[in-house]
């Protein structure tokens, strides 16, 4: 198709939910009604923004989950950002190679699997059961050199690392009160994602003084085990 359809495509796709938002059956700017054992709600920004991180911080749950979500995205951004170079210096591929496109494709399939498997998972093994597996398929794509190998490897790493995120983002709502959810998930979010600019940094410089798979892997040596 070439790169400008296949972009055009992608934003036609944010169209398509954007339109589709309206047709929520609910409103998405009321909340619950606050009780009167509620702390007060600040309206101002700066006591909005101490409310939320306080929140954040002070309950183990929600803060080791952002922790782990800068951690992961950390590995992701690594790996995300060292993609291309990883197909064409690793196993190896030709620059020009279409297969490379189906490494995008093996992890956008991993990411959908995962999404139809948290529901299941969820009720029948705990919320960290994962953790392992994301680090050993993250190890075992590193010192791949088969092409077939490695797309089956990464879509399995795929599987893990939206298994943990989601699964995170679904728990947080949960213990979050009604009056804290917009500011207390938005700095969470802002934290947990942060780690992806920093990781594509790293792996890149590592990268371009030693090797691709030894940036690779000492971005996953940084995915400390939090949940642990």
């Amino acid at each position: 198709m070439g790169p400008a359809p296949t972009l055009s495509f992608d934003a036609l796709s944010y169209l398509i939910s954007a339109l589709t938002v309206p047709l929520i059956p609910r409103a998405l700017s009321n909340i619950s009604q606050i009780g009167q054992d509620s702390p007060a709600l600040h309206t101002g920004m700066a006591a909005g923004i101490r409310q939320g991180l306080a929140f954040l911080w002070g309950h183990r749950l929600v803060k080791t989950l952002t922790l782990l979500g800068f951690s992961l995205s950390l590995t992701e951004g690594a790996l995300l950002g060292l993609l291309v170079v990883y197909a064409v210096r690793a196993l190896p591929l030709p620059l020009t190679d279409a297969r490379i496109g189906l490494l995008f494709a093996a992890g956008s399939l991993g990411s959908f699997a995962a999404c139809l498997l948290l529901p299941l998972l969820t009720r029948r093994v705990p919320a960290d059961w994962n953790e392992p597996q994301f680090a050993l398929s993250f190890v075992l794509a590193l010192w791949i050199s088969v092409f077939s190998f490695a797309l089956v490897v990464y879509t399995c790493w795929s599987v893990t690392y939206i298994l943990a995120v989601t699964n995170a983002v679904s728990l947080r709502p949960l213990v979050i009160p009604d009056h804290l959810q917009s500011r207390v998930n938005a700095y969470a979010r802002m934290i947990a994602w942060g780690g992806t600019p920093f990781g594509a940094m790293l792996g890149g410089l590592i990268a371009q003084f030693t090797s691709v798979r030894l940036a690779l892997f000492g971005q996953n040596r940084l995915q400390t085990p939090i949940l642990h």
